[in-house]
């Protein structure tokens, strides 16, 4: 991500050499993540379950929309941890101690950036078949690049 925002180009070559240092911090955010979307998640969906199980699926599907928009709402605080972690080439804990900071002050943008992914994603996949396929390889690497290039327009921003 960095070579794509400096230099506007890259290659595999450099992506494996660069990537293969990162791997195992990257794993670690993976499992940070996990712990703190899905454990929760999934608590909420069972908490809501017993609750709701006896009422309309309207009200079942309404609760678990809720539940995914929370979720969001809090993982937009930590989701630019491994950006940080390459593009400052920093520990596990520092990334998300930075993804939150970051998240604090540009929160408004970075809400709008993921529901818009996550809009565009979800539509997407709804495309039989190859839905899947395309999120994969045309969303995904324009969420990398869009939230890279976010991140380094807003930090030379704070700069000035």
């Amino acid at each position: 991500a960095i070579e794509i925002t400096n230099k506007k180009k890259t290659s595999l070559k450099s992506l494996l050499n660069f990537g293969s240092k990162y791997w195992l911090r990257f794993l670690g955010i993976i499992i940070i993540f996990l712990a703190i979307t899905l454990i929760p998640l999934i608590l909420l969906v069972y908490l809501i379950n017993g609750f709701v199980q006896n009422l309309s699926i309207a009200i079942q599907v309404s609760s678990l929309l809720f539940i995914l928009f929370l979720v969001i709402l809090l993982f937009v605080f930590v989701m630019l941890s491994p950006y940080f972690l390459i593009m400052r080439d920093i520990g596990v804990f520092s990334a998300i101690s930075e993804s939150f900071n970051f998240a604090k002050a540009n929160y408004g943008s970075l809400l709008l950036i993921t529901l818009i992914f996550v809009t565009v994603e979800i539509l997407i996949g709804l495309i039989p078949y190859i839905g899947h396929i395309i999120n994969l390889l045309l969303i995904a690497p324009i969420q990398t690049l869009v939230l890279a290039f976010f991140i380094s327009a807003r930090k030379a921003g704070e700069k000035k």
